[in-house]
């Protein structure tokens, strides 16, 4: 989907995704051509603790019998933090972690690793929140990019809970009759075919689903747009009380209640407009009328 995403683009991008997709296949797939042109998308990953890579092997000696080697000398990457070698020396630099500034470690390193049989560039990143390591297929990739990249990738979560809570994205109730239910504790290695009875109406069904959340993923755009563009108006306007003032900028939440106090006064209004109470005449009067020849 990232890579259809960046094709129909027409410019590269970055998937940042979570140690959980620290895996060959997923390298792999980002590193196959479409339409004859590759790295439309390339993985930065945090790789998990137990992560080897290898140096480049070295210049084979002439005239030497047998196989030449592939990898060089394995590394065990979290062991290197306290390493006291000095080709492995880390560096200082003032970096954004969070939304806040502070001083952190890093190590770059392009090593190869079996799962591709390639090179990756690995970042190996001290904070004061622990120590990681951040593997990449773009070997240019400056660390501190990186290391900012993965920071932002947590701002996904804010967006589900957002969107869950704040404007109840996921409280669709589109069900399909024709299709097997799946169990919510599925055994180990048990195929759970989708299979369905009426395949169009399922479609549908999902179809609609998908629809579902993506208007809120609008309505979720829109409510930044104003926070963003009109601040003042929309803490004036929700008249609700909040313990700790974080930023500026008003939440989601705070532009929801807003939008919800004006249209509700706008609707009290409306009983006063001459033209409501015009239209109200009118149908009052044909009503009225109706009920007269019924009568009659």
């Amino acid at each position: 989907m990232a890579k259809q995403v960046s094709v129909t683009m027409g410019m590269g991008a970055y998937l940042v995704l979570d140690a959980y997709f620290a895996v060959g296949p997923v390298f792999l797939a980002a590193a196959e051509q479409v339409n004859g042109i590759g790295n439309f998308v390339h993985i930065l990953t945090r790789a998990k603790k137990n992560v080897v890579a290898y140096c480049k092997p070295p210049a084979r000696k002439k005239h030497k019998r047998g196989r030449p080697r592939e990898y060089g000398k394995k590394l065990k990457l979290f062991k290197l933090f306290d390493s006291k070698a000095k080709c492995y020396t880390f560096q200082t630099i003032e970096a954004n972690i969070y939304s806040q500034s502070e001083n952190i470690r890093y190590l770059i390193l392009d090593l190869l690793w079996k799962p591709v049989k390639g090179m990756l560039r690995f970042v190996l990143v001290e904070t004061s929140r622990g120590r990681i390591v951040l593997m990449t297929s773009d070997l240019n990739l400056n660390p501190v990019t990186a290391i900012q990249m993965y920071c932002r990738r947590v701002t996904i979560e804010t967006m589900f809970n957002t969107l869950k809570n704040t404007l109840g994205a996921m409280a669709y109730h589109f069900r399909s009759q024709y299709l097997r239910p799946a169990s919510r504790r599925p055994k180990k290695k048990k195929d759970q075919k989708q299979n369905s009875l009426n395949p169009t109406q399922t479609q549908n069904t999902l179809a609609a689903t998908e629809k579902f959340v993506n208007v809120q993923l609008l309505v979720l755009g829109m409510l930044q747009l104003i926070a963003k563009q009109f601040p003042a108006e929309v803490k004036t306007k929700a008249n609700c009380w909040l313990r700790t003032v974080s930023a500026n900028t008003p939440s989601e939440f705070v532009t929801r209640t807003a939008l919800a106090n004006v249209l509700k006064n706008n609707l009290y209004g409306f009983t006063k407009d001459w033209i409501t109470q015009l239209i109200r005449q009118k149908q009052k009067e044909r009503k009225d009328n109706g009920s007269t020849k019924k009568a009659a």
